[in-house]
């Protein structure tokens, strides 16, 4: 660069390199003159019941100078069960910045706005509120300090309101903080916020707090294996002495877990400066003669069949529906056998209409006819004298799973378009299975989609917490987008494996 003073060529020096403190701000929202930042205050080495997500919300003067008024400072709790000020226990960021996500947030928001036209309110019921303050003890001026931070749907569709409010407080029996008698004084600091940036406020939430777990993981096992501690701000770790730690920690880890570990110098040769020759190659060798004494047992491989990929669900068509599950062929058989008898001791006493049927499902079970599928129907009849006609059908499905336990419970999606969808094994494999439905359900000629959003977000969360063996979870109403707004239903059935 040419200097003008000095009349000489000097070279540029590179701008200094922006110093972000410990902890940062992850996001940050402005309006005339208020604003507010996110910050993580994540504590412990678990980063667990101290961990909390820290709200500045800020009154200025507005532009150009932005002289700062007074400020308010929010903390949320990141896991610990806040409160919202009334009976709702369990209030945190990691639920909000869920709810912020999923979308949840702001189909609550609409319902509030449709709740407030309805009913003439002048403002729309919040949308999250949590509480908090700081005692008397902590406070230079001897005075409990009570805080509130909450968000609520703003008048105009697609935005939100965050506010933070502040009062004197009293301190209560139960260590709580609530506002103090008669009328303090109040002061307020609000912030319209967009959908889209709200969504990304959750993202920065969820991903920041991801991070910091899978480090406190980490940092756990390499602390107990050795002397290093990498939550110690204070304190730098040499590299040598980090990587030596690294696999002292994971090579110690593997063995105690059965795990084998292969150093990487010895899959690549690394720590030698010297490149190791190709091995020689090798004369290719002629194939061995085949037995043609007996060719089957050397070209022809026996057919492995897939009894282990695939559930077998039993349904009948009149009085129970869906009966049982069964993941082999030879439980399948014996299952068979305990449908007949549960619809022989109905009242209507279905019995076989042709006997041959029964073993003729029993062979298609066997010979696994097929891995997904239909089997061929068992016709029955009752023998109440009505003569009603009931069907007992066997749907053979494939399932995918990564658990090498044998599974002992089944998720069973149901329809009233498709029918029988998909089977899960494990809670992990039925969540996923989920949206794999909704997919699927969209992709048909009606287009079907959820009715309530809401309804269809919770339902990973039923699958996640129902214990039992036997039972119905919430079913998910759709419609049809085609112009015809056909009604259907996604129903979810948990069952035991047979």
């Amino acid at each position: 660069m040419y200097n003008n003073r000095t009349g000489s060529y000097q070279q540029q020096q590179p701008k200094p390199k922006k110093e972000y403190k410990t902890p940062r701000d992850i996001w940050d929202a402005e309006n005339r003159n208020t604003f507010f930042k996110a910050t993580p205050l994540f504590a412990g080495e678990d980063g667990n019941y101290d961990s909390r997500y820290h709200f500045s919300f800020v009154k200025h003067s507005g532009k150009p100078n932005c002289t700062q008024e007074y400020a308010i400072e929010i903390f949320v709790p990141m896991v610990k069960a806040g409160s919202d000020g009334s009976k709702i226990m369990g209030v945190n960021a990691s639920g909000l910045a869920a709810d912020m996500v999923n979308g949840n947030l702001f189909l609550e928001a609409e319902r509030a706005r449709k709740k407030q036209r309805e009913t003439g309110n002048q403002y729309p019921d919040r949308l999250f509120t949590c509480v908090g303050g700081t005692p008397a003890r902590r406070r230079s001026d001897g005075k409990a300090e009570f805080r509130q931070f909450s968000i609520s749907p703003s008048n105009d569709p697609g935005y939100l309101v965050y506010q933070a409010m502040s009062c004197e407080g009293q301190e209560t029996a139960d260590g709580g903080i609530v506002p103090a008698k008669g009328m303090p004084s109040r002061r307020t600091i609000t912030v319209k916020v967009a959908d889209v940036y709200t969504k990304a406020l959750g993202v920065n939430i969820l991903l920041d707090w991801g991070a910091y777990k899978t480090l406190s993981l980490f940092s756990n096992l390499l602390k107990s294996k050795s002397e290093v501690n990498l939550m110690d701000n204070n304190k730098c770790i040499p590299e040598d002495t980090l990587v030596a730690a690294l696999k002292k920690a994971i090579a110690e880890y593997c063995a105690e877990n059965n795990m084998r570990f292969v150093p990487a110098s010895a899959l690549s040769g690394a720590g030698s400066n010297q490149t190791k020759a190709p091995a020689p190659v090798q004369k290719a060798q002629q194939p061995a003669p085949v037995n043609t004494a007996n060719p089957a047992k050397t070209l022809e491989p026996k057919p492995v069949k897939n009894a282990e990929k695939c559930a077998w669900i039993f349904i009948d068509s009149v009085c129970i529906g869906l009966m049982a599950v069964s993941i082999n062929s030879e439980s399948a058989v014996n299952v068979a056998r305990d449908c007949f008898r549960r619809l022989k001791e109905t009242h209507q006493n279905f019995l076989c209409a042709d006997k041959t049927t029964g073993a003729k499902l029993k062979n298609e079970i066997v010979e696994a006819k097929t891995s997904d599928g239909w089997l061929s129907p068992v016709k029955l009849v009752s023998n109440d004298g009505q003569n009603t006609t009931n069907y007992l059908n066997v749907r053979v499905i494939p399932y995918n799973t990564q658990c090498t336990d044998v599974p002992t419970r089944a998720w069973v999606f149901v329809d009233n378009s498709i029918g029988i969808l998909s089977i899960a094994v494990t809670k992990e494999d039925a969540i996923r299975e989920a949206r794999e439905c909704f997919i699927r359900l969209k992709n048909t000629p009606e287009k079907f989609v959820c009715v309530d959003k809401a309804a269809a977000g919770n339902l990973p969360n039923e699958i996640n917490t129902c214990e039992n063996n036997e039972d119905w979870l919430t079913p998910v109403a759709l419609t049809s987008t085609d112009g015809k707004n056909t009604e259907n239903v996604l129903n979810v059935r948990v069952m035991s494996i047979v």
